[in-house]
């Protein structure tokens, strides 16, 4: 879609668009329990030599908080993590390790 407009109309047709696009998406808020977990987890990792990215330790972070299971087909990193649970729904290659 080719918008012709003015930039005035143009921005506010992207932010009404965006907020349309907000106001789908569930959510989980960053709460303290998340902050404990991104900083323990962090710092657990950093002593072992074993950093992660920090867009991934903050999804690990609200499953920890959560107690919920993290889906992910990365779960290289995420498994460094202790007391984490991990499922992997990507596809699966025949004669490969789980």
């Amino acid at each position: 879609m080719v918008w012709r407009g003015s930039p005035i109309q143009e921005k506010t047709h992207l932010k009404d668009r965006f907020e349309l696009i907000l106001s789908e998406i569930l959510r989980a808020e960053w709460t303290d329990d998340v902050s404990y977990h991104f900083g323990a987890s962090k710092a657990f990792l950093e002593r072992a030599g074993q950093v992660i990215e920090d867009f991934d330790l903050a999804i690990a972070a609200h499953a920890l908080a959560r107690g919920a299971i993290l889906v992910t087909s990365n779960r290289k990193p995420m498994q460094r993590l202790p007391n984490i649970d991990l499922e992997d729904w990507g596809p699966s290659v025949e004669g490969a390790a789980p």
